[in-house]
């Protein structure tokens, strides 16, 4: 059932925004809902921006404005709709239900699940074989788009997730399966770990959680230094894994996973901001100095997007000075060490399939759903940190929101997809691993995956990569025009500080477009953190913003009348900070 939307559903009260401290109250309505009715003051507010100060990223120069077709999803509605039928106990049909019970216990004194990696993996389906990756993120996808996964239905399936922890074998990390090993890859071994600290940050009331992550943070920190981080010394990452039995980096001979120092330093910066530990902050500027230094595009499979995020958060914070330009551009421009892998710039045939995160090569690029998802949260909320790049992230967004829909089988003729047989999810929720420029037959543009071909599976549709849609969801909201989207720039800014709503609009016509902002009954005030000026103060009601052509704008909601203070280059009301890089002249 197709889900193209040209209106705005309101956004639920989740438990994302729900933590998000009482600063959202006095913050009034979210500026996400849509108003249906006319203005409350007829005057547009009207916002300028001087392109210059706006830094581009080189692959998002190349997409379209307007891709073609143009078919946008309502994502966070994808989002809930995939929540409902894999964690459905009693759904019925071929490969159904997805989700089971795991009585096995390994890491913790309650019972689990699994979710299986694809649709009719033959691998999987009972007892502990399941995957962190696959589980975490789709407890965290649907948290992000307002499920309380903490109770649903009597179960808590946050604190299942424990038993990714693998205490019972010593390693205490949170890693892919519940009895797992490390020294084989780094991304495998980092990422989980990853994705519970992001879930955390929607849970503050688990201190299991917390301690979970402060553990993992001293055991990469241990990691670090015995890869040669000091205080004269950054550690060295040009290594396949580090093996937490033996205490010592791996190389297995056949490739490099450097970028493991992109999620070793965002692990430790959210422990370093949990829980003030010096050292955390150390081993975080330590990973972003390896990543600094290293001459080639480190990116291998997931990770890199998530240092170059934390080098921009680093920088308008604490007032670091890394390249981010450098290591944005590596996210996109196809790495050196796993050849050409970084962010479609290409139309593939009929279609615009910009902003996927995929294998670049022409004539046979090869996009994923899972790598895809997980860019989009990542770098979204770069923009709040540094709104110079406002309109890259606005324009790619849009692009990587409209091209997403073709790793699903509603988007695509029966013959341009390898598992149409399966007729389990009528909505079209669940995504195809990946999707192909040509297929092997030759079909230009082919929706699949490797567990058909590599006989492991009886479909190619992949839970582990569609799990990752609620980082989408949560993050792009239509408004009245389907083609310019609102951009929360907190959602998926885990363990950011107190904050006022952020979002980012992009007007991606070549002529001037008004978009329509609902504020509530609750006045508040419009702060343009492009233009580092308020916009409109004592607002309320429906207003329109009158946004230039090929233009973005970040608008801040705060707190009518708030006070306003300095610090550094700061500007903060109610001591919230709302401008991190305002032009003070004394």
């Amino acid at each position: 059932m197709e889900d193209t939307v040209s209106t705005m559903n309101s956004r639920s009260e989740d438990p994302a925004r729900i933590n998000r401290r009482s600063f959202l109250k006095l913050a009034g309505a979210s500026l996400a809902a849509l108003a249906v009715g006319g203005c409350s003051d007829s005057k547009p507010l009207e916002f300028s921006a001087d392109p210059a100060g706006q830094k581009p990223i080189t692959q998002v120069e190349k997409m379209p404005n307007l891709p073609q077709p143009f078919a946008m999803r309502d994502w966070k509605s994808v989002s809930q709709k995939y929540d409902q039928l894999v964690f459905d106990f009693n759904a019925k049909g071929d490969f159904l239900p997805l989700i089971w019970p795991d009585t096995t216990r390994v890491n913790m004194p309650r019972d689990g699940f699994g979710l299986p990696s694809y649709v009719g993996d033959t691998r999987q389906g009972t007892g502990s074989a399941h995957e962190g990756i696959t589980c975490i993120s789709a407890v965290l996808g649907a948290s992000l788009v307002g499920i309380d996964k903490s109770n649903q239905d009597g179960r808590d399936y946050v604190d299942m997730l424990e038993d990714y922890y693998n205490s019972a074998n010593g390693q205490n990390l949170v890693l892919n399966s519940v009895s797992a090993k490390t020294g084989y890859t780094f991304w495998y071994e980092i990422y989980p770990s990853l994705l519970y600290s992001a879930l955390s940050a929607l849970y503050p009331q688990k201190s299991r959680m917390a301690e979970i992550n402060r553990s993992v943070a001293e055991r990469w920190y241990a990691a670090c230094q015995v890869m040669g981080g000091s205080d004269t010394s950054f550690p060295n990452f040009l290594y396949t894994a580090f093996n937490f039995e033996e205490m010592q980096p791996k190389f297995n001979g056949q490739w490099y996973e450097p970028d493991g120092a992109a999620g070793v330093g965002w692990l430790e910066y959210m422990a370093y901001v949990q829980f003030k530990d010096e050292k955390f902050l150390q081993a975080a500027d330590w990973c972003l100095q390896f990543l600094m230094n290293i001459e080639r595009d480190p990116l291998y499979e997931v990770l890199l997007p998530f240092g170059a995020a934390l080098a921009v958060r680093m920088n308008a914070e604490l007032g670091r000075q890394y390249d981010t330009q450098k290591l944005i551009n590596w996210c996109f421009d196809g790495s050196y060490y796993r050849f050409d892998w970084g962010v479609n710039s290409r139309r593939w045939s009929d279609y615009d399939t910009h902003g996927l995160a995929s294998l670049r090569t022409v004539a046979s690029g090869y996009a994923f759903a899972m790598n895809t998802f997980a860019w989009a949260g990542a770098l979204t909320p770069v923009a709040r940190y540094d709104v110079s790049y406002g309109r890259a992230i606005g324009k790619w967004m849009l692009n990587l929101a409209n091209s997403a829909r073709l790793f699903y089988a509603n988007a695509l003729p029966p013959d341009h997809q390898s598992s149409s047989f399966w007729k389990g999810d009528p909505d079209s929720v669940i995504a195809y691993e990946g999707l192909q420029e040509i297929s092997d037959r030759g079909v230009k543009v082919y929706a699949a995956g490797d567990p058909i071909k590599m006989r492991w599976g009886k479909t190619d549709f992949g839970l582990y990569g569609s799990s990752h849609v609620g980082m989408l969801g949560a993050i792009a909201a239509p408004t009245k025009d389907e083609k310019i989207l609102q951009l929360d720039l907190l959602a998926t800014d885990f363990h950011h500080a107190e904050a006022y709503p952020t979002f980012l609009y992009y007007n991606p016509y070549d002529v001037s477009k008004d978009v329509e902002l609902s504020l509530g009954d609750q006045a508040v005030d419009l702060y343009d953190a492009i233009n580092h000026r308020f916009m409109r103060k004592n607002a309320r009601g429906t207003l329109a913003l009158a946004l230039p052509a090929d233009t973005a704008c970040v608008l801040v909601q705060v707190p009518r009348g708030g006070k306003i203070s300095y610090q550094d280059k700061k500007m903060l009301i109610n001591h919230v900070v709302v401008d991190f890089n305002y032009p003070q002249t004394s």
